[in-house]
C-alpha cells in the first residue's frame, strides 16, 4: 500500500493536482490508513487518513459540493472519528462524527433515500450512539442507535437488489455495521 500512494503521489506530481488524481491520491492514503489500523498502527492510520482529509477537504474547496466530494469528506471524517474514538481522544472523535452525519444527512436531503446514503446515514447514527454512551448520555445514545435502526429497517425493505447490495443492513443488526465504509469508486 505504501508502494501505492508512492505511485499515486508521482502520478500527481507529474499528471498535475487534477481533481481526479487528488481523489485517487485520497482513496489509498484511506486504504493505508485501513491497513494500519487494522494492524494495530494506529499513529500510521491517524497519518494517512489526517492527510485523505485534508486532500477531500481540498477537493471540496476546489471543486464544489456534488455528492461524490460530500460523500468523500463524509468518508474521511468518519475514519479519524474511528481512530480518535480508538485512541480515547473523544472529543475529537465526536466532532468528526457529528460532521460526518452533518454531511450524510444533507446527502439524503439533496439525493434522496439510495442504498448508499441510507447506509452512510445509519453508519453515522451508530457512531454517535456509541461516542454518546461512552459520554454517558444513555438518551441520546438510544436516539441514534434507534435512528441507526429504523434506517436499516428501511434499507432491508427495499428490493432484494438494494438489499442485497448491503447486507449487512438487510441484516439489520446494529452491532454489524461495517466498519469499512469505502469511498465512492
Amino acid at each position: 500500500l505504501q508502494e501505492a500512494v508512492g505511485v499515486w503521489r508521482s502520478i500527481r506530481d507529474s499528471a498535475g493536482e487534477t481533481p481526479q488524481t487528488l481523489r485517487d491520491l485520497s482513496i489509498a492514503l484511506g486504504r493505508m490508513g485501513r491497513f494500519h489500523e487494522a494492524a494495530g498502527g494506529t499513529s500510521a492510520a491517524k497519518a494517512a487518513y489526517e492527510e485523505s482529509l485534508a486532500i477531500a477537504r481540498r477537493l471540496m474547496e476546489t471543486t464544489g459540493e456534488n455528492p461524490q466530494t460530500l460523500r468523500d469528506l463524509s468518508v474521511s471524517l468518519e475514519r479519524m472519528g474511528g481512530v480518535h474514538d480508538a485512541a480515547g481522544e473523544t472529543d475529537a472523535a465526536k466532532a468528526a462524527y457529528e460532521e460526518s452525519l452533518t454531511i450524510d444527512r444533507r446527502l439524503m436531503e439533496t439525493t434522496g433515500e439510495t442504498p448508499q446514503t441510507l447506509r452512510d446515514l445509519s453508519v453515522s447514527l451508530e457512531r454517535m450512539g456509541g461516542i454518546h454512551q461512552a459520554a454517558g448520555d444513555d438518551a441520546a445514545a438510544k436516539a441514534a442507535r434507534e435512528e441507526s435502526l429504523a434506517i436499516q429497517r428501511r434499507l432491508a425493505s427495499q428490493p432484494p437488489t438494494a438489499a442485497a447490495e448491503h447486507p449487512v443492513l438487510a441484516a439489520s443488526a446494529p452491532a454489524g455495521i461495517d466498519p469499512d465504509r469505502k469511498h465512492l469508486q
